[in-house]
């Protein structure tokens, strides 16, 4: 490159170009650019080396005695006569000229056409577009042809790596030659590192071009091109507008106005605005229909000065003038209601649609789950019927005794079993857990709630359970309601209830709705206390609670003897909360009172319940919500966890399901049971992940099991989730 840059009268020693076609072949191209600059193109074990200009400086000084002995050096002193060219003409191309060929002046050798007549050669080189260019390329080639000698040299390892392209410098007392000089055009070599080298006699004069004496005047005829005039915007006109859009929305934008310009040529307009005073790069609009004459430029700042200009876009490349740049003050138009309708409406739905998911799958997980611990119920309930029936064989005349009252105890026992399994298919639709709703855009309400029902000859009841959370901008309440009733009647009107409430402003508050208000003992029906239309009935003695007493207000002296005995001390009444530490010691207890009929058994159901929340980074770290605590012994049938997970992730909003999970966990990650659910992502990021698990009594070994509600959520990009949970165990018992 840096001989084809070398400067000689005021350009470079070789430049040009072409216009090539399609179906040209690669090696015609690289053949009209080698003529273009003189070059000598060779093939060196593969590699292709190029030489262009005056050969370089010899690699390799070397006489006679160089030579090898055992191969005869030959010569070709003279070319054949049609080699030996004197006379060049040809052609070349100029951007003056259209780029139509040009002939330019042939060079000749005028004795050299006295001793050899006239041997012509044509150089033809479209790649070539100067005059100056041609000739020298004329006068190269000219000077070139003058050289005849030849030789095939045979030289020795010591002159292993000689490449064609290489000049040698040979003084030669056989040949008469002193410092003469050659180019190396092939090399032959073997594998014992001799060569032979074919070379040409060279004269780096011969590339000497002087403009003063080599240069021959052409005629000079320019083609003169008469090109149009530049387009310019006709009329060209800003104004600040209000551009109304959907949902009656109203945004501040600039009308660019101009005249239609009647040019086939003209293909498009640019139109490129910044805000007055700015230097960084426009913003650009676009108009491919430039006969309109009109555009309009949006998402632009409310009462704001701004610059606009304008141009043309031209087929033929033809020259196009800028219009200066116009001031302009965007209308001050704000956000108004109509905005944020649109985006609340379109939020509602979104809403509207995850919650609709959310309580499908809550739905099915749980009809499923029941499905299932009914069949399992079902099965106990068969295994107690083997039981009774081996219990009946081995009694004999006794079980004939009371076989009335067994069968009756079957009959109704059957009759429950049949309708269990759809009363679980009803308490399944009730039991909903933790659905968020929206009232009104203010208030905020969320329930857990469980229902049972059943069913017999005589009869059919219900039960309900309740857990309500509400927010409000009133303030905030949560509710425990715990409500029983016939089927024919309704909750909240014939049904008797307990509601455990929170209040804000007013505190916590416990309320028993019922008819009548009786408190009994475990082993009479009669109730020693009632509460019934206003009011208090007492049967028997009055106890006072201890902590209700002044202290020592009651002391041994002032109790009857035998008046304090096991009969008279209701059942629960004293627990271990109520005895001071080493009040009871042995020999404080008769003998006998504590037997096995006044120890209450566990009852039907032990349970626990947590909530809780936890936030952090999006990497994949389980997370923790709740925990609670079940003691697990050989008297409990089963184990079933009922849980809810909601949150939101920040951040991001194009999470798939398989990012998000929840689980319920027994200790830790090896433990022997877990269950994972992928969460039901809504727009936005929300998500909702309802869950259950349920246990036969030979899964979970005897003992204290902690239980933990976990999430985690695996989305790289610095995204962040929030998420709280509830947990609730149950644990029937035999």
């Amino acid at each position: 490159m840096n001989e084809a840059d070398a400067l000689v009268d005021g350009e470079p020693q070789f430049w040009g170009g072409c216009e090539i076609a399609l179906n040209t072949e690669p090696l015609e191209v690289i053949k009209e650019i080698l003529k273009a600059c003189g070059g000598r193109l060779f093939e060196i074990g593969g590699v292709y080396k190029l030489y262009v200009g005056a050969p370089g400086l010899p690699v390799l000084t070397m006489d006679d005695g160089v030579l090898r002995a055992d191969e005869a050096e030959t010569a070709k002193p003279i070319r054949p006569l049609d080699e030996r060219v004197n006379y060049i003409s040809g052609s070349y191309t100029r951007p003056e000229d259209g780029w139509i060929t040009r002939v330019g002046p042939p060079r000749f050798d005028a004795s050299r056409i006295s001793a050899d007549g006239r041997v012509g050669a044509d150089l033809d080189v479209p790649v070539v577009q100067s005059g100056k260019h041609f000739q020298r390329l004329q006068q190269q080639l000219l000077n070139n042809a003058a050289k005849e000698r030849r030789h095939n040299l045979p030289l020795p390892p010591s002159a292993w790596g000689v490449e064609p392209g290489d000049v040698l410098q040979w003084t030669s007392e056989h040949n008469g030659y002193e410092d003469k000089l050659f180019e190396v055009e092939h090399v032959t070599d073997d594998h014992s590192l001799d060569s032979v080298a074919a070379v040409l006699e060279i004269d780096h004069d011969d590339y000497d071009f002087d403009p003063e004496t080599d240069l021959i005047e052409e005629p000079d005829g320019v083609l003169d091109v008469d090109r149009p005039a530049p387009k310019e915007v006709g009329s060209f006109a800003v104004a600040g507008v209000a551009n109304v859009g959907t949902n009656n929305t109203v945004r501040p934008a600039v009308s660019v106005s101009w005249d239609d310009p009647d040019d086939a040529d003209v293909t498009a307009i640019r139109v490129a605005y910044r805000i007055a005073g700015q230097v960084d790069e426009p913003g650009y609009a676009f108009s491919y229909e430039p006969a309109a004459g009109q555009l309009l430029i949006v998402n632009l700042q409310p009462a704001t000065n701004y610059e606009v200009k304008a141009q043309f876009e031209s087929f033929n490349g033809w020259a196009t003038e800028t219009t200066p740049w116009l001031p302009v003050v965007t209308p001050d138009i704000r956000f108004s209601q109509n905005d944020f309708n649109a985006a609340v409406n379109a939020r509602m739905a979104q809403l509207d649609t995850a919650s609709q998911a959310a309580i499908a799958t809550v739905r099915d997980a749980l009809v499923n789950d029941l499905t299932n611990l009914a069949h399992y119920l079902l099965g106990q309930i068969a295994k107690l019927d083997d039981q009774d029936q081996a219990y009946q064989a081995t009694q004999g005349a006794a079980v004939n005794v009371v076989s009335e009252e067994v069968v009756t105890e079957k009959q109704a026992r059957a009759a429950a079993i049949q309708s269990v399994e759809a009363a679980l298919d009803d308490a399944a639709a009730s039991l909903i857990g933790q659905i968020a709703e929206v009232d009104d855009k203010h208030n905020a309400l969320a329930t857990l709630f469980g229902q049972v029902f059943a069913e017999n000859g005589e009869g059919a009841a219900s039960a309900l359970f309740r857990l309500i959370a509400h927010a409000a901008p009133t303030g905030v309440a949560a509710r425990i309601a715990l409500e029983a009733k016939t089927a024919a009647g309704a909750y909240g009107e014939d049904s008797a209830a307990l509601f455990l409430d929170v209040i804000a402003g007013v505190g916590s508050v416990a309320t028993i709705k019922a008819t009548a208000f009786r408190v009994q003992t475990a082993t009479g029906f009669a109730p020693i206390l009632e509460v019934q239309d206003d009011t208090v009935k007492i049967a028997g003695n009055i106890g006072v609670q201890g902590d209700a007493l002044v202290d020592g207000s009651v002391t041994a002296s002032k109790i009857a003897a035998n008046a304090v005995t096991a009969e008279k001390i209701a059942a629960g009444a004293v627990q271990a909360g109520n005895i001071a530490a080493g009040a009871i010691t042995a020999n404080k207890i008769q003998a006998g009172t504590i037997t096995a009929d006044r120890i209450v058994t566990n009852g039907i159901t032990q349970s626990d319940a947590d909530s809780g929340s936890a936030s952090g980074a999006a990497n994949g770290t389980w997370r923790t919500l709740c925990t609670i605590n079940i003691e697990k012994d050989s008297g409990t049938r089963g184990v079933m966890f009922l849980g809810i997970i909601s949150g939101s992730l920040g951040g991001s909003t194009s999470q798939s399901a398989a990012d998000i999970e929840g689980r319920i966990l027994r200790g830790t990650s090896s433990a022997l049971f877990q269950t994972s659910v992928v969460a039901t992502i809504a727009t936005g990021g929300a998500f909702t992940i309802p869950m259950s698990v349920g246990f036969r009594p030979g899964s979970v070994p005897n003992g204290n099991h902690t239980i933990r509600l976990q999430v985690r959520a695996s989305i790289p990009g610095g995204v962040t989730i929030a998420a709280s949970g509830y947990l609730y165990s149950m644990l029937p018992r035999a």
